[in-house]
Order: structure tokens, then C-alpha cells, then sequence
């Protein structure tokens, strides 16, 4: 069936081009609105059902991918072994697939079960992903490209909000107004004796929240590390634009102030340098220690400029960032009351915030007009004015897979994680289709996708645990998706 075969091609190529454009795209937030979320008489993010622009991206994909699965047993050229070999790189899709199971089980307890249905699709499109990356015909050079060329376009963003302290919006880039001087708005906020406390703007490039910014840019940050220190770049003008990736893309991480983001890049660097300093290579030394004064130049750059923010923010100090500690650790208490009441299957996907109503004991005053007497009585108890942002998921990603999904969900989703760990240090197939240039590798041969997937999905593991985004807002989801798939496509490369 040769012309099956053509056409197979094909389709393969065009499947690889929608990938390009994903990943283009992956981080807009371009939508359309369908039912606005509400709680506690405001709008509610968290409950907000919409349209992404990607998600045609995605209906196309699946449906390049149907087609191509039906030619493969057409041609009878469909052959699934699963070996002791290569079950370890299939587990991590096996057990994304048992998360999305999971998670449509706990529609059946969800309280909006529309909203858990649409929020069960984020997985759905999240574990496609995976499977995309990992398993698809494509070039990866060429997808880091376009990934690396999206990212830059919202490090610019986001560099020019904060330095310029201002910003714009776009339904196009899919991005909201934010001013300092406006409640709700994510600042920094510095305090001098006998004057007014003045806030200043973080950055948010086109992203919800400056800490989802600050996770993205963390991540660049470490793949850009990668194919520098890995030398599967030519060392002309590749090189070259790594570099300013990497630099554009620490300043972004930088302005957006994010602890979280802070500390996941540093515990991935720390592990990145652990490894280059025991492999004892000159080359890997060298090119580590370039990265070390290109970004050591930025920091303190930055630190002299505006060493009072960053003090603020480091420290813990002043009105809001202990508001902020203050909010996380009662969320953490709240969130395993939640836990408790489900523990098995979850408050469903989604559903978060719906329990978290339930369990508060008070009058929920509309925030929007506080002299107003109408009330929403919940379950009696003192009377709080709770405005509508007061109820975000709690700050740890884990916690809200396990409040949500129950203990079976967490179990799937931290076993996925450990899944694409452990395929770092198991035997790898031989190199998939795309051969790419440069493999006198500064670490050793097989060796980078080990050390650099060691130092990626630690950093993804510690920005989890002190953030729901990953698991509460679109591109959170794909984000926790699409960073292992990447990681374990580069092992699978290497």
C-alpha cells in the first residue's frame, strides 16, 4: 500500500508542524470566556470555563494522530512489545493515563460536575502532550526553537513591565491590565520610616500570575543550561542566541519575584554544577563557568538596583509577605481538613475551591459593593467578610491533587513523576529518528539527559510544593506535562 504509506508521511510531517505551533503558543493565554466563574458574588478564576486557542491545536493533533494509528494497523504495521527495556519509558505514560482514570472517577463526588469535566479535559490535554513529545516524529532542535522563541516573547514582556513599571492589555497575547495601585494585583510592597509604603509591580509577562511567569522562565533557564553544557549546539551563532535566551529569561525569573521559582532554578543549578564538578571535564568546567559570571553579573546587577525588593522578598519582611507566609500556612491546615473529609476520592477535579466555601463557618459578604446587606449563609458560624480571592487553591500542588483526586489520584501523579525519574538512569533505545549535531558531549556520553533530567524535575518538584498553578490553571497543567516529556525526549536523544 504505497500510497497509504505517502500519505502516512505525510501526515506525519503535518503532525510535527501542529507540534511547532503548540509549542509556539503553549504560553498564551488567548481565549474565549464561556461561563465566567463566580464565588462569593465576584468573578472566580478558578471556576472559569473557557476556549484556548491552543485547544484547536490540540483537536487537530488528536485527530493526526487517529488517522495515523489507523494507518499503522491498515498496513498491519502495528507492533506494541513491551519489554523489560522499554517498559520503563511506556510506565510514565501508563501512569499519566491512570491519573486521567482517577480523575474522571471524582467527577462522580464533584459538587459542579460541568467544572470538573472541563478541568478533567486540562488532563486529558496534558498527558497528550506527553505523549506528543515523547513519543512523536519531530525535529528537537526545531521544537526548543519555537518553545524558546515563545518563552523569549514573554520574558521580554515581562522585562519591559517591571523595568517600565507598567503594562497593557491584549486579547490577542491573552493578557489582563495590571496596576500596583489596584487590590489583587500581585506586588512588592517596601515600607520606609514615616512615608507611605510603596508598591511596586511584579512581572507577569502574558501569564496569570507573576509566580507561573517565574516557573517558566526557571525551566528555560535550565534546558537553555542544558544545550550549552551538553554541546549539541554549534558554537557559532547557536551558541550565541542560548546565551541570550538564557540571559533574557533569568532577568524575567528575576523581575517576576517568585521564592518558588528562585529556589527551583537554584536547586537545579546546584545539582547541574554538582555534576559538571565530578565529571573533572575541562570543557564542561569551562563553558559551567561562563554560565556562572554570565548570570552572577545579572544578579548583582539586578541585586544593586533594587537590593530593597529583593531583601523583602528573601526575608519575609513587611505587611504583605506576611500576609503572604501567614495565607499559605493556614491554607495548608485548611487544605487537610478538605483532605480528611474525602481522603480516598477526592472533592473532584476542580472542585477545590467549592469545598473550601463549604468548610468555611461564616457570611460570605459581596466583596464588589461591602455596604450591601445581602449575605450568602454558608454554614453559620462568626461573621467574616471573605472577598472572592480569598479562596485559592492551597499553595502546594500535591496537596491539591490529593484534596481533589484523593489518595489514588496523588498516587498516580507522584508515581508518574518518579516514573520519568527513574527513566533517566534506565537503558536507553537506540536514538530515535533525529540525529543531532555536536555529540562530543561535555559530560560523558549518555551521561547529560541523566544529570540535567535529575536537576530539571528536582527543580519542578520543589516549585511544586509551594504552588497550585501546576495543577489549578491551563497552562500550570501543561507545563507539569510538558516539562518530563521534554526531559525524558532528551534521554531518549542522548
Amino acid at each position: 500500500m504505497p500510497e497509504l504509506n505517502i500519505f502516512r508521511l505525510k501526515w506525519t510531517k503535518l503532525s510535527s508542524l501542529a507540534l511547532y505551533l503548540l509549542a509556539l503558543l503553549v504560553s498564551f493565554q488567548t481565549r474565549l470566556i464561556i461561563t465566567p466563574g463566580e464565588l462569593a458574588g465576584g468573578y472566580f478564576e478558578y471556576g472559569t470555563i473557557s476556549l484556548y486557542a491552543i485547544d484547536f491545536v490540540f483537536i487537530f493533533l488528536l485527530l493526526v494522530q487517529a488517522f495515523l494509528l489507523f494507518a499503522k494497523f491498515k498496513i498491519k504495521n502495528l507492533k506494541l512489545k513491551i519489554t523489560n527495556r522499554n517498559l520503563k519509558f511506556y510506565s510514565p505514560l501508563i501512569l499519566g493515563l491512570l491519573f486521567i482514570v482517577v480523575s474522571a472517577l471524582s467527577v462522580i463526588g464533584a459538587e459542579d460536575r460541568i467544572l470538573a469535566v472541563y478541568r478533567l479535559g486540562w488532563i486529558f490535554e496534558g498527558v497528550f502532550l506527553f505523549f506528543l513529545v515523547v513519543f512523536s516524529n519531530y525535529n528537537i532542535l526545531k521544537l526548543f526553537f519555537f518553545l524558546g522563541l515563545g518563552l523569549s516573547v514573554q520574558a521580554g514582556i515581562a522585562v519591559w513591565q517591571f523595568f517600565s513599571q507598567s503594562d497593557f492589555s491584549s486579547k490577542w497575547f491573552g493578557m489582563a491590565l495590571h496596576k500596583a495601585e489596584e487590590l489583587g494585583v500581585s506586588v512588592i510592597e517596601v515600607s520606609n520610616p514615616g512615608e507611605l509604603p510603596e508598591r511596586w509591580l511584579r512581572a507577569y509577562g502574558a501569564l496569570p500570575h507573576p509566580n507561573i511567569l517565574g516557573a517558566a522562565m526557571a525551566g528555560a533557564g535550565l534546558f537553555c543550561l542544558y544545550f550549552l553544557l551538553s554541546r549539541r549546539l554549534k558554537q557559532g551563532i547557536e551558541k550565541r542566541i542560548s546565551i541570550a535566551v538564557l540571559t533574557l529569561c533569568f532577568i524575567a525569573m528575576l523581575a517576576s519575584f517568585s521564592r518558588s521559582a528562585w529556589l527551583g532554578f537554584t536547586v537545579g543549578y546546584v545539582i547541574i554544577f554538582t555534576g559538571v564538578l565530578l565529571r573533572k571535564n575541562l570543557l564542561a568546567r569551562k563553558a559551567m563557568l561562563e554560565t556562572i559570571l554570565i548570570l552572577g553579573l545579572v544578579f548583582f546587577a539586578f541585586f544593586g538596583l533594587y537590593d530593597d525588593l529583593v531583601v523583602v522578598r528573601i526575608k519575609g519582611e513587611g505587611r504583605l509577605e506576611n500576609r503572604s507566609i501567614t495565607e499559605r500556612i493556614s491554607s495548608s491546615k485548611e487544605a487537610w481538613e478538605i483532605i480528611k473529609s474525602s481522603p480516598l476520592t477526592g472533592v473532584g477535579i476542580g472542585n477545590y475551591s467549592l469545598a473550601q466555601l463549604r468548610s468555611q463557618r461564616s457570611e460570605i459578604v459581596n466583596r464588589q459593593s461591602p455596604a450591601r446587606s445581602d449575605t450568602r449563609s454558608v454554614s453559620g458560624g462568626s461573621i467574616v467578610n471573605l472577598y472572592a480571592w480569598d479562596f485559592q487553591p492551597v499553595h502546594n500542588a500535591f496537596l491539591l491533587v490529593f484534596a481533589e483526586t484523593g489518595l489514588f489520584g496523588l498516587t498516580a501523579f507522584i508515581g508518574f513523576l518518579l516514573a520519568v525519574f527513574y527513566s533517566l538512569f534506565a537503558l536507553v533505545p537506540a536514538s530515535r529518528s533525529v540525529e543531532l549535531e555536536g555529540n562530543d558531549t561535555c559530560l560523558g556520553k549518555g551521561k547529560n539527559a541523566a544529570v540535567f533530567g535529575t536537576a530539571i524535575m528536582a527543580s519542578l518538584a520543589v516549585m511544586m510544593v509551594f504552588d497550585h498553578f501546576w495543577m489549578s490553571l491551563h497552562f500550570g497543567v501543561l507545563l507539569s506535562f510538558l516539562i518530563p516529556a521534554l526531559v525524558l525526549r532528551l534521554k531518549l536523544e542522548d
